[in-house]
């Protein structure tokens, strides 16, 4: 609940920075955006799930790594925050752009997509924090003889299945966004 809370505060704060945003940074995104629009629409399928798929597997890496650490929890709520503010990001600067069309853009092409891999990151999020934990206690509480091993195969079956769910994800991002993406004339 905690890391869904830290995810969407960096939605938010993702969509107020680009009230302040300078004229650089606005180009930036637009620069972004245009690439978004390049790849999903004349690039082909497998370039638009390797580009969707690789940017979302970086951050479940980070994330699996990070579980590994005994003082990794701050950094791992982080990696929502994140996560929120590239979306926040998204969203704001395709309001302010496009008004009532952005807002459409966002919830039928990039949000489905966005929203099913953001929710497969959390759940890694939260599972390295668990993993974490395990290396965290024994600083404060030792308890001799104990193994992380039966964790460790558990943390690593999870992470497997996330690594799946992610593919799946992305896949969804990108037929949705390639389905409806010739709706909006952005």
């Amino acid at each position: 609940m905690i890391l869904a809370a830290c995810f969407l505060l960096g939605v938010l704060i993702g969509a107020a920075m680009l009230s302040t945003a300078d004229q650089t940074a606005t180009e930036n995104l637009s620069f972004l955006f245009q690439g978004f629009i390049q790849n999903r629409g004349s690039a082909g399928f497998f370039s638009s799930f390797f580009s969707s798929f690789s940017s979302a597997l970086l951050i479940l890496l980070i994330s699996f790594l990070s579980g590994f650490s005994a003082i990794s929890t701050p950094f791992i709520f982080l990696i929502a925050v994140y996560r929120g503010l590239g979306i926040g990001m998204t969203a704001g600067y395709l309001y302010s752009n496009n008004g009532l069309a952005g807002i459409g853009f966002f919830a039928g092409v990039v949000a489905p997509g966005a929203v099913a891999i953001s929710l497969t990151l959390i759940y890694a999020c939260k599972e390295s924090i668990r993993f974490s934990m395990i290396f965290l206690r024994p600083l404060y509480r030792p308890f001799p003889g104990t193994s992380a091993l039966p964790a460790l195969k558990i943390y690593l079956r999870r992470y497997l299945m996330f690594f799946f769910i992610l593919a799946g994800a992305s896949l969804c991002d990108v037929l949705v966004s390639s389905m409806f993406l010739w709706v909006f004339g952005l």
